[in-house]
């Protein structure tokens, strides 16, 4: 049975209505969805060139062990040589020879004794240099490479961590801010309701115009209230999008609270158990500062092995090749042209250059002293960190609990006011301002929870 035309586009319309009601629904963003995100991160990526980098440090550092071959080549051609073809006239040596003139009346024979330069010249060399001795140079140089990749593949690693705990504790911002957004808007709304009963009974005489005005800035400051939580959520947003590089990131699909069972955890956890966390020697700040040490320990051994008087030893060989002849393709190459082989050994090193190379040694010294104090500083910073954001934990959570005690007595307090309106034994004016402090109240712990999320985040970076 064929359904009537009216039918087909109520169902049209009803379908248009639904895609224009939920025209951004996407599924809930888990923090996994966006910790894989990450790997997109400009800041990960450019730490990844790095690593990239100092890999090809250790690659140049490696090649130092091996010979330097270079080789060079010209050709050049002439259309005028300088030095053209050698003849004799047989006659004219006759003469000179014999003191008496030629007998035959004929032109002169004439021998050809160099036909004259050939136009083309080819030049070419090859040198090998090979360093047999630098005072241990070349393998300070290559451990300070693969420590610079340690560096910063602990970098790397530690930037992954911070970014991983600020995208949850922006997660869990934008959560209890949304929270936050719709507990304003029902204060709003009573607000409202409380504006229009003060109308009511300012224009029976029983309230003041003064008053109404009060009511009206109330409403006035939660609407204020209510666009700074909106640019907040939206600042979040942006940062999310930012970290994850992810451009579907929106306030409708993200649902992440603080972690209770890590709260728990970190409270039943001594601080000190904490700190020895924070500072253990595979926490990759710590190993990033500690082989920082090692290259600056290996930087000051290559500036005292460039002492004054300590030779950099190297063997040097060089073939070299000119004349006419192109080497090797033509077979008689060796019989007219010029080539020759070397093989010399040498040594260089510097008597002195005004004290530069004892200010370098010094400087080495000064920056593995400056690594070791920075290794201690990174330490303090780091157990400063752990037991100030421990105890402000702790404070928050003690916080937290007696703002819901706090909330749990304006709801009673709610709720008798209810049923003394309906007893008509009070007002409603006094039910809406008991609500209204509810959700203030309620507000309050939203804000303490987005608190609680930021401390145990920084607390599971640090350890």
């Amino acid at each position: 049975m064929k359904q009537p035309a009216s039918h087909s586009r109520t169902i049209y319309l009803i379908v248009l209505i639904l895609v224009g009601l939920f025209p951004l629904y996407s599924a809930p963003l888990t923090t996994e969805d966006l910790k894989a995100s990450l790997r997109t991160n400009t800041e990960l990526l450019l730490l990844q060139e790095e690593i990239t980098q100092a890999q090809l440090d250790v690659k140049d550092a490696k090649a130092m062990f091996w010979p330097n071959i270079e080789l060079d080549f010209s050709a050049t051609w002439m259309k005028n040589p300088p030095i053209g073809p050698i003849t004799i006239n047989l006659d004219n040596f006759y003469e000179v020879i014999t003191g008496s003139p030629p007998l035959t009346p004929f032109d002169p024979p004439t021998v050809t004794l160099y036909e004259g330069m050939d136009p083309f010249i080819y030049s070419t060399g090859i040198t090998l240099t090979q360093p047999i001795f630098t005072w241990g140079k070349r393998s300070h140089a290559l451990k300070l490479s693969e420590a610079m990749v340690l560096v910063k593949r602990n970098q790397l690693q530690n930037q992954n961590r911070t970014l991983f705990s600020e995208l949850e504790t922006r997660l869990a911002s934008v959560t209890h801010l949304k929270a936050i957004l719709v507990l304003l808007q029902q204060q709003e709304q009573l607000a409202q309701e409380l504006v229009a009963l003060a109308q009511q009974a300012s224009q029976s005489g029983m309230l003041l115009a003064l008053e109404v005005g009060e009511t009206r800035l109330q409403v006035q400051q939660i609407t204020m209230a209510k666009l700074e939580i909106q640019h907040a959520i939206d600042t979040q947003i942006l940062e999310l999008q930012r970290l994850s590089g992810r451009k579907d990131v929106s306030a409708t699909n993200i649902f992440q609270s603080y972690d209770e069972e890590t709260l728990t955890s970190f409270l039943e956890t001594p601080v000190s158990a904490l700190v020895d966390k924070a500072l253990a020697a595979d926490q990759p700040a710590l190993m990033a500062v500690s082989t920082f040490e090692k290259i600056t320990t290996e930087a000051e051994k290559i500036a005292k092995g460039s002492f004054y008087g300590k030779p950099d030893v190297a063997l040097v060989i060089n073939a070299t090749y000119g004349g006419p002849k192109f080497p090797i393709i033509d077979s008689d190459w060796q019989e007219k042209d010029t080539y020759d082989l070397t093989v010399s050994v040498g040594f260089k090193t510097t008597l002195w250059d005004g004290g530069k190379i004892l200010n370098e040694i010094r400087r080495a010294a000064s920056q593995v002293e400056y690594a070791r104090i920075q290794s201690q500083s990174v330490r303090q910073q780091i157990e400063q960190e752990v037991r100030k954001n421990h105890a402000k934990l702790s404070m928050t959570v003690e916080k937290l609990r007696l703002q819901q005690e706090k909330t749990e007595t304006l709801t009673q307090r709610k709720t008798l006011n209810k049923q003394l309106a309906q007893a008509g034994l009070q007002g409603r004016q006094q039910t809406l301002m008991a609500e209204i402090a509810v959700f203030a109240s309620q507000i309050e712990e939203e804000q303490l929870k987005i608190d609680l999320s930021q401390y145990i985040n920084i607390l599971k970076a640090l350890t």
